[in-house]
């Protein structure tokens, strides 16, 4: 992994996809900052189910309660870049279920960059699939799928030079472009018309816990749910490090522990079942063994509800993201019939 001393841009980005026509037709492409471009990205975006609306060259919006207002509808899109030709297009996050971590790198400011690698963890900073979009200002922003319980706006609280764009805010779409001609872009070689399809599916990946954790604070059910399932794992170790004649009694002290944070609501009970059963078999316990002994100590657990240990600035805990656990527990995804299978790991993972 590089230094971030010698990070002296973003990822390269790949434009041969990225610029192209996002709905395929054969008309070449106009300039990013002709008006005609933002119109163009507008209606692209609309016409596959995303709610925008118009921003100024200051990115500013240009309309009232936009939040409210934003809109998929085409009529009302071309209404709008019929009477601000020269705007830009706002994404709102709360209607299209997209929360994004802002990393700014402005000049004679803090580097966002350098800020968000001195605290997030590194055995797993981000998880794989999160979108990562560059900024004009040669920043960032990382877009994730919004969870069943928002998660709000911030300014500075996560890291200095690093914002957050939650329920009750909204970020500049890509394809978006200065007159300057620097644009916003995303950094993998998907299309707009992927990237809108991934947020109208809501297959984007869930924010990492320690993300939620610093604005929200460990009482977020996303925070909960993940801290549950490193508790389980570590129980779960336990059960497989057991020496031979302790090895029942230690699957039942781990089934106990278990069914307290089933009872607590953090951890979904298949999933304790599933997880204790799987370390009980490696350890070489027997299957008849193994259901009655998970059975027993999760229903005495579960007379006993716990409480999940605070995780505070110091001394986090930190999952390596069990994510197909963690994605039931905030509940799935719907499925997506217009997804498409291809990759949407982000540069910038490599770059921090």
């Amino acid at each position: 992994m590089a230094p971030l001393e010698q990070q002296a841009a973003p990822p390269t980005v790949s434009t041969n996809r990225v610029d192209e026509d996002p709905v395929g037709s054969q008309r070449s492409n106009p300039s990013p900052h002709d008006p005609a471009h933002h119109r163009e990205v507008a209606v692209s975006y609309a016409k596959h189910g995303v709610r925008i609306f118009p921003c100024g060259i200051d990115k500013r919006p240009l309309i009232k309660n936009w939040n409210d207002e934003a809109t998929d509808k085409l009529e009302k899109v071309q209404r709008w870049w019929t009477k601000f030709p020269d705007a830009i297009v706002g994404m709102p996050c709360g209607p299209n279920h997209l929360f994004v971590v802002d990393v700014d790198r402005h000049p004679g400011g803090a580097d966002g960059l350098k800020s968000i690698s001195s605290v997030m963890p590194r055995d797993a900073p981000f998880p794989a699939g999160m979108l990562s979009v560059a900024t004009p200002n040669n920043g960032f922003h990382l877009w994730f799928r919004m969870p069943p319980v928002p998660v709000k706006s911030s300014a500075g609280r996560l890291a200095d030079g690093v914002d957050t764009r939650g329920a009750g805010g909204y970020v500049i779409a890509p394809g978006s472009a200065l007159t300057t001609g620097a644009s916003w872009k995303i950094t993998s070689s998907i299309t707009r018309a992927e990237l809108a399809e991934q947020l109208v599916c809501r297959v984007l990946p869930l924010p990492p816990a320690w993300i939620v954790d610093a604005i929200h604070g460990s009482n977020h059910p996303l925070v909960r749910a993940e801290t549950a399932l490193e508790a389980l794992r570590r129980e779960c170790a336990k059960v497989g490090e057991a020496r031979q004649g302790t090895r029942n009694d230690t699957l039942n002290r781990a089934a106990f522990a278990a069914g307290r944070l089933v009872a607590g609501g953090d951890l979904r009970r298949e999933d304790a079942e599933e997880r204790l059963a799987e370390a009980a078999i490696l350890a070489g316990l027997e299957q008849d063994e193994i259901e009655k002994t998970i059975a027993s100590g999760l229903s005495a657990g579960m007379n006993s509800p716990s409480e999940l240990p605070t995780i505070g600035q110091s001394g986090r805990m930190f999952t390596r993201m069990a994510s197909r656990s963690l994605a039931i527990e905030m509940h799935s995804p719907q499925s997506c019939p217009l997804a498409s299978p291809y990759s949407t790991t982000p540069s910038i993972t490599a770059s921090l």
